[in-house]
């Protein structure tokens, strides 16, 4: 009997994080956990206040790193030290958005696409790029909203999906 193409050729996961032990201050977060998402999977983390999803959410993001153990994000482990995690994790496609969200109100949903990473074009802000591409993560999620308007001026189930459509 021949083996099927998905026992030939196994599929990376596209994060895993594997024996993670995590401390703080005399407190075990996380005591050698282990976690995988295999592509097209969906997650949820549910648990107790203190349970350790917060913990296992910044250990993807980059943000912490394990007191043991690993956690490697599409093939590619994540560095052990320095503050270059979280943006190898973004460059890996690691995002997370959080309850409490991080827009500024007086500026665009464009703007706050981008902001501390806005585009340029001849050293100058290239705001029809910005609108362009924000339109088109904006489309994504199936939202016809101007790019141009503000956040103050959005709902906040649309405030919410902006965060959503900015990761």
């Amino acid at each position: 009997m021949a083996a099927s193409a998905a026992s030939r050729h196994p599929v990376q996961p596209i994060a895993h994080i594997a024996g993670a032990l995590k401390r703080y201050a005399g407190v075990v977060a996380l005591d050698y956990v282990d976690f995988t998402v295999q592509p097209g999977e969906v997650r949820a983390l549910l648990g107790k206040n203190g349970a350790g999803k917060s913990t296992l959410i910044r250990l993807l993001t980059g943000a912490e790193t394990p007191d043991q153990g690993s956690v490697t994000l599409v093939g590619t482990p994540l560095d052990q030290n320095g503050e270059n995690r979280t943006r190898q994790a973004s460059a890996l496609g690691v995002r997370s958005v959080y309850q409490e969200l991080s827009l500024v109100s007086d500026i665009s949903i464009a703007e706050n696409m981008f902001l501390g990473a806005w585009p340029r074009r001849w050293g100058v802000l290239d705001h029809r790029g910005m609108q362009r591409r924000a339109e088109e993560a904006l489309a994504l999620l199936g939202l016809s909203l101007d790019p141009a308007t503000t956040i103050a001026a959005l709902s906040p189930a649309e405030r919410q999906l902006v965060e959503i459509a900015r990761a």
